[in-house]
This record gives C-alpha cells, sequence and structure tokens, in this order.
C-alpha cells in the first residue's frame, strides 16, 4: 500500500506541479513518444536476460507491492527449528527421515504453514539437515558449504533487480533517442510556421522527460523494492544458517537457536527471554 501511495505521490508532485505552472496536460500526451521509449526499454531487456530472469522480474516486481508482515513467520521459524532440534538431540539423526525426505507430507511441517509456504527455506533447511544426517561433518566444514549456497542464491535472485536497475540506468538515454527522432521529424516541418515548430519541439522533450521519470521515479524505485523482497528470503536463511551452524558445532538446541534469533532483523527479533516463552508455550500445546 506504502509503495502504492508512493507512486501517487510522484505523479500528483510532478503533474500537478506542471499544471500550477501553466502547463496543459494534454501535451503530456504523445504516444509516439511512449512507445519509443517503453518498446526499446522492454526489448533491450529481452536482449540482455534469459526466460529465467524475465518471469522473475514478474514475480519479484509483484512481491514488492505486497504487505510483509513476518512476525509470525519468524515466530514459526523458532518454533520448528527447536522442535527439530531438541528431537534430533533426544531421538538421533534418525528422527528427521520421515520429515525430510517429503516435507509437504510430514505432521511436523504441516503444523508450520507460514515456513511450509517459503519453499526455498524448507529446501535449505531439509537439504542442510539431510546433510547433517548422512555422517559427520565439521561445524566449519558446513559453514563454508552454507555461505557459498547462500551467495549463490543471492546472486541468481537479485538478476532481477538488476535487470530491472540497468534498464532504469538506459531510460534516460531511450528518452533522448525519442527526442532526437522527434526533432528529425520537426526539422521537415521547419517551414510550417513557429506554432506548428513549437508544438512539435514540446512533443519531442516530452520524450526526454518521460525517460527521466520512468528512471528515477518508477524503475529505480522499483528495483531497490525488488532487492528488498530477496533480501527478506536472504535474511530468513542466514537465521537458518546461524542453528545449523551452531548444532553441528555441539551446541544445545537452545543455544543454537539463540545464534540464528540474533540473524532476525531488528523490528521482528524477540528478545531471549520472549523466545523461551514462545518455545515454552509450544510444547504445552
Amino acid at each position: 500500500m506504502l509503495k502504492i501511495v508512493g507512486i501517487i505521490v510522484v505523479l500528483a508532485a510532478i503533474i500537478g506541479g506542471y499544471m500550477f505552472a501553466g502547463g496543459q496536460l494534454a501535451m503530456l500526451w504523445q504516444p509516439a513518444e511512449y512507445v519509443i521509449i517503453l518498446g526499446t526499454a522492454f526489448g533491450a531487456m529481452m536482449l540482455a536476460n534469459d526466460k529465467e530472469v524475465l518471469r522473475a522480474i514478474g514475480v519479484q516486481a509483484k512481491r514488492a507491492f505486497q504487505k510483509h508482515d513476518d512476525a509470525d513467520l519468524y515466530q514459526q521459524f523458532i518454533l520448528i527449528t527447536m522442535e527439530i532440534l531438541e528431537n534430533t538431540k533426544r531421538q538421533g539423526l534418525r528422527y528427521l527421515d520421515e520429515h525430510i525426505e517429503d516435507p509437504q507430507q510430514s505432521s511436523l511441517f504441516a503444523k508450520y504453514p507460514l515456513i511450509l509456504d517459503e519453499l526455498r527455506l524448507v529446501t535449505f533447511l531439509t537439504d542442510n539437515l539431510r546433510l547433517l544426517s548422512m555422517g559427520k561433518i565439521e561445524s566449519y566444514e558446513l559453514e563454508a558449504l552454507l555461505d557459498k549456497e547462500i551467495s549463490a542464491m543471492a546472486e541468481h535472485r537479485l538478476a532481477a533487480s538488476h535487470a530491472v536497475g540497468d534498464v532504469a540506468e538506459a531510460m534516460p538515454g531511450f528518452g533522448i533517442l525519442a527526442a532526437v527522432l522527434g526533432i528529425v521529424i520537426t526539422m521537415g516541418k521547419i517551414d510550417a510556421g513557429i506554432v506548428v515548430v513549437g508544438l512539435k519541439v514540446a512533443a519531442a522533450l516530452i520524450g526526454t522527460f518521460f525517460g527521466i521519470f520512468m528512471c528515477y521515479g518508477v524503475l529505480s524505485p522499483l528495483a531497490s523494492a525488488m532487492k528488498e523482497t530477496v533480501e527478506r528470503d536472504i535474511t530468513l536463511l542466514h537465521a537458518c544458517r546461524e542453528v545449523l551452524i551452531s548444532f553441528a558445532a555441539g551446541k544445545s538446541p537452545l543455544m543454537s537457536l539463540d545464534a540464528g534469533r540474533r540473524m532476525i532483523p531488528e523490528k521482528y527479533k524477540p528478545t531471549f527471554s520472549i523466545m523461551e516463552s514462545w518455545i515454552e508455550a509450544g510444547k504445552a500445546q
């Protein structure tokens, strides 16, 4: 909702200021300029990226406009990891077998639907729990593996926001391209009179305006918002990473969980005592 309000504020400021200065709203409607700029931008994006990145742009752009309140998600993360670690400590790594092979059918994961909806987290968690169950792995070895995995995932997922950012940087250039073509048309009508030439030049300049507006008013903020959605997911993986590394190093389930708690964003991070109260309440259910 806040992002939609932001777009409205940007448009209101630009169009309102233009009209307040005596500008005519009809002059902003220059469809030929918009076709050139948007068409060139879309074609350049297709040229620079593969289908997977283009598909990710649509998905991440949609998510950027969705409201995220992750308080319940992080609470469920704490509860499920505590349950996994405590049962593994008590029953051994064989406890994991029935849950990590098919999480969608697991009675454990079914208790935490918000976690189950985070497919990347579920895959990351189950894959690395499977690694722990296969045999002894030193904590420093696990740390190196998880660092590489998270880094690769972040780089892959950030490709969409980078693609939008690259197009945003090119938009002023595309606006100048449209403006130059408009001036070429104007030169062909130079003998049509000062009024006609003035209107043609004004129409051409709309192309420059639109390119700059799309860069700084729409696409650059959108790229930042898309990057934020990826960082949200990666933060959850970092929290999971800390829990797994600490557990592999022989720390108790509670201490391992506290290591993960410290990676939770400040506005969602519970205190140690609150985390303990969540765990106690979960055990009582």
